[in-house]
């Protein structure tokens, strides 16, 4: 049997987690660690309202536009922040049990390990890329030219501008902020590491569906020797095989269902949020990528970044709910490559009643109105396109 552990750069995320202080080792948080967890909760909103400030008293306004899309994207990633802080066990559990397999055929274990080692080789390239772009966003922008400037023009209680002690303060604000924006951005890695492997749970299913029998019929073949018996016992241990086959891949897929189920009830908040407005934000993105004045190569670069970050973001999602959907919509085709026409009158129909049971396919509604998909993604660019002539149009009118 093959075991499939949880890869590296998950528990390097846990482990970040764990250091910044926004998990606790112990099963159970103390009264300190609780705190600790209200004033992380409470920080990440203080850099939602210096943005908001920042966005009202702004007198330019191609900035007024950037910082309305940094507000909502850090309003989304506050909440993923909020679930990170909180939401510790229940994590946990579903890396434990989404993120782990054992499978007993060679040929089905090597086949998993690579698409996984696909997704996680993306992930690590997504992480390191994003983790550059944020470290320039702090740790270079302010420091070039001659004038004191962030990224994001928040508003702060002192000059920081014009007194080197504010500056340093304001700096050591936003850094921390970048800090704990980038662990709720983790988040999104987790969830597409998980519906990534949901989807392939239900292709380990169909995968089953299509041998069930298959291993029984072999061992008979060698027990049995006369030709009568031989013919005799195949067909019973062909049944009895099919059968046993067929109850272990009926468990296994209520199981994978329930799973999926939790992941998405865990992951529903977030995403109905950022179905709503990652239109408004790629369209954002855009329209300042488009007519904002970049002082230098750097701020195009990161402009670029944050336009990639919205689109990614979202059709990361929609690309593994896609993938689920037709997982679970491939389970009937595997059964009708399975060995069921052979099987005995009474077999057949509980073959019947469970093609019934998985002939519909695994779907994510968003709000209970938007399918999970790729269908659904292609209207989220094409209203950002339209929110785009829109805010165009709104300038080429000033």
């Amino acid at each position: 049997m093959g075991s499939i552990e949880i890869p590296k750069l998950i528990n390097i995320i846990i482990s970040f987690y764990c250091r910044l202080g926004l998990w606790h080792h112990q099963d159970e948080p103390n009264a300190n660690e609780i705190r600790k967890k209200i004033f992380f909760s409470i920080y990440i909103f203080l850099f939602l309202i210096s943005i908001v400030a920042g966005c009202i008293t702004s007198d330019n306004d191609d900035e007024k536009v950037f910082l309305f899309e940094e507000i909502i994207m850090v309003t989304v990633l506050a909440v993923k922040l909020v679930d990170v802080i909180w939401k510790k066990r229940e994590i946990c559990d579903l890396l434990k049990a989404i993120g782990v397999h054992s499978i007993e055929d060679r040929k089905v274990f090597g086949v998993v390990r690579g698409e996984l080692q696909n997704v996680v080789k993306f992930l690590n390239i997504f992480v390191f890329s994003s983790l550059v772009v944020a470290t320039c966003t702090v740790m270079v922008v302010p420091f070039i030219g001659n004038e004191r400037k962030l990224l994001l023009d928040i508003k702060f209680p002192m000059d920081w501008r014009n007194d080197n002690i504010a500056f340093c303060l304001v700096f050591a604000f936003f850094f921390t902020e970048v800090l704990f924006v980038f662990a709720a951005f983790l988040l999104s890695v987790l969830a597409w590491y998980l519906m990534a492997n949901c989807a392939l749970r239900y292709r380990i299913i169909g995968y089953q569906i299509k041998s069930m029998g298959v291993e029984k019929a072999l061992v008979a073949v060698d027990i049995e020797s006369s030709t009568e018996a031989v013919s005799v016992g195949l067909k019973v241990s062909e049944a009895e095989r099919f059968m046993s086959d067929l109850r272990d891949v009926i468990e296994l897929h209520q199981q994978t269902k329930e799973l999926t189920d939790q992941l998405y009830s865990f992951i529903s908040t977030t995403i109905s949020i950022q179905t709503t407005t990652s239109a408004v934000c790629i369209g954002c993105s855009i329209y300042c990528l488009a007519f904002n004045e970049c002082e230098n190569l750097m701020e195009q670069t990161i402009f670029v970044a944050i336009l990639v970050f919205n689109i990614f973001d979202i059709f990361m999602l929609m690309y593994f709910g896609n993938e689920i959907e037709l997982s679970s919509e491939q389970l009937g085709y595997c059964l009708f490559e399975s060995d069921w026409i052979e099987q005995p009158q009474a077999l057949k129909k509980c073959i019947c009643l469970f093609d019934e049971l998985i002939r519909q396919p695994h779907q994510f509604l968003v709000l209970k109105l938007y399918p999970l998909n790729l269908a659904t993604f292609t209207e989220i660019m094409n209203s950002a396109y339209s929110m785009f002539n829109i805010l165009k149009s709104l300038k080429e009118m000033q």
